[in-house]
């Protein structure tokens, strides 16, 4: 089959353009003409047998330390040993101005839609909640009025909210105002809008929603940001938790549900629920510093919120956003139904 994936160059679309690739899909990737290919590069390197050491020992030593906190039983297949295929970037369609009739022309089995701006700052706010959305819009245009058949959206579990309360979130959960909404998650929320949008107008979709993801690539990825957020500097860690997932996973799951042709479905991809006091034991063990020992609640975490939107309101940098404070200090735990 021949697909494009959007968003190639990012986390989750480079490992999913480098299993495709292994599995024989006639891949095009679409990516801006600004686009980078490191982190594409180190990934297709991954699978080629040639990982870069030092990140591949860090990611299988915390998918180690993680396994306790593994949901049982889980519907998630999940990607272990392969063959190392030597894999080169596949053909490049660039996406600057939506090449519609270039698209369509190349006659496409499906889209796999990655691509989303992914930012915690207020000040992204409004841009990436209009843009996610309107990319969305062009790509699903497209497959309905292209003659695509075939959409596979990466969305996210912000997109199914967070409720004030701490009971656990399926897929069956109905999106809820609330405080613990991020505008990424309000993005991911109207963007998945489109897509049954699309499902209505008789495009076969199917609907993926990754926890936190994490593993290898050389690049500012989700599990770079969480790694790095330990450090011997920060002594404090949220009180919350969340679900997670790791980036092998989501690639292998995704291919595997479009090619079982079976649409028109949520599927949650979860694998793990962990509490950031664990999250921040287990990676400090990892980088051997001294694990974060104060919990960030009541006057520190009211000052660090303060702090936070004070420097939000008047551009000053900040370590960690309001937005990002507000959602750690929630208990999200994640069931498969």
């Amino acid at each position: 089959m021949k697909i494009l994936i959007t968003g190639a160059t990012g986390f989750i679309g480079s490992h999913i353009t480098a299993q495709a690739l292994m599995l024989g899909y006639d891949v095009t990737i679409g990516c801006r003409s600004s686009s980078s290919f490191s982190l594409l590069q180190s990934v297709l390197e991954y699978y080629s047998g040639n990982p870069d050491p030092e990140e591949k020992n860090r990611v299988d030593k915390l998918k180690a330390v993680m396994e306790p906190f593994k949901i049982n039983p889980s519907p998630l297949s999940e990607f272990n040993d392969f063959t190392p295929i030597a894999l080169e970037i596949p053909e490049k369609l660039i996406l600057d101005d939506w090449p519609f009739e270039e698209i369509k022309n190349k006659a496409f089995g499906a889209i796999i839609h990655c691509a989303a701006i992914v930012s915690f700052e207020k000040s992204m706010g409004y841009k990436m909640i209009e843009e996610n959305k309107q990319l969305t819009r062009d790509v699903v245009n497209t497959c309905v009025f292209g003659e695509i058949p075939n959409l596979l959206h990466i969305s996210s579990i912000a997109a199914l909210g967070r409720p004030e309360n701490d009971k656990p979130i399926s897929i069956k959960n109905q999106w809820v105002e609330s405080r613990y909404n991020t505008d990424y998650a309000k993005s991911k929320y109207y963007s998945e809008l489109e897509v049954w949008r699309g499902k209505e107008e008789g495009l076969n979709v199917l609907m993926l929603n990754p926890g936190v993801v994490l593993g290898f690539g050389l690049g500012n990825t989700s599990h770079k940001q969480v790694m790095d957020a330990v450090s011997p500097k920060n002594p404090f860690y949220p009180i919350g938790s969340n679900g997670f997932v790791f980036v092998e996973d989501v690639a292998h799951n995704a291919l595997r549900l479009l090619s079982g042709s079976v649409f028109g479905n949520r599927h949650l991809l979860v694998s793990h629920n962990v509490p950031f006091k664990d999250l921040t034991e287990m990676i400090a063990q990892i980088k051997k510093i001294k694990s974060p020992h104060k919990p960030l609640v009541g006057f520190n975490f009211k000052t660090a919120l303060k702090l936070a939107r004070f420097c939000e309101f008047f551009r000053i940098p900040f370590p960690v956003s309001s937005e990002l404070l507000i959602s750690t200090h929630k208990k999200s735990v994640y069931i498969h139904q």
